[in-house]
């Protein structure tokens, strides 16, 4: 039940549902036992690519949510990793890919679900030993690193919107960023930007001349 919110929480259990987490876990069981059949196919290059960062952004982000104890925000990053493994399954991403990301996924869930974890690295999977001596996936920080990033864009400290931006993007370009965007300027209307504040790539705040 530990997906409902964090530890430190009071938590309503009569409103709280396990149907949503069953089925989550039905999902896994699925496209495991899938990424584990090869097809004997090179697999579509984009798509591995795709899968690869999708498995290590998730690697990195769910090592350090159960550091802190954040188990419920670790389920939910298993979970989008769960439809990304799910999607290249069917878009034809490489086997050996597919594969790598399905023995990622199950090491990842052993912590929360160990009988399912288990079952499927020792059937689906076909390892010898225990799951529990897979030793913990590592990431490579390359892949690992978000590609776009949302920036805020406020004006006197009120948001008026946000835009998608690269996650190396300069000072300069969300500033460019910020300045060209319509809300933006529908809310400046004739006031005059006396200063920029700039925290790249997340937030730009426009500070206007007080009437």
């Amino acid at each position: 039940m530990m997906f409902a919110a964090p530890v430190e929480d009071d938590v309503d259990w009569a409103g709280v549902s396990v149907a949503g987490v069953h089925k989550w876990l039905g999902r896994v069981w699925r496209v495991v036992h899938g990424a584990a059949e090869p097809t004997g196919s090179a697999g579509d290059p984009t798509e591995s690519d795709r899968l690869r960062r999708a498995a290590h952004r998730a690697t990195k982000a769910v090592t350090q949510d159960y550091e802190r104890f954040g188990f419920n925000v670790a389920i939910s990053k298993m979970m989008i990793l769960t439809n990304e493994l799910q999607r290249a399954l069917a878009a034809g991403a490489s086997p050996v890919d597919l594969r790598e990301t399905a023995e990622r996924l199950v090491v990842l869930v052993a912590p929360m679900a160990p009988h399912i974890a288990e079952e499927l690295w020792r059937e689906a999977l076909a390892h010898p030993e225990s799951v529990v001596r897979a030793g913990w996936p590592v990431w490579q920080e390359s892949l690992a690193r978000d590609e776009e990033v949302v920036l805020v864009i406020q004006v006197d400290g009120k948001v008026r919107d946000r835009v998608t931006i690269s996650a190396t993007a300069s000072a300069d370009e969300c500033r460019e960023a910020a300045l060209g965007s319509e809300r933006v300027r529908h809310s400046l209307g004739t006031r005059e930007v006396i200063d920029v504040i700039l925290r790249p790539p997340k937030l730009v705040n426009l500070v206007t001349r007080t009437r």
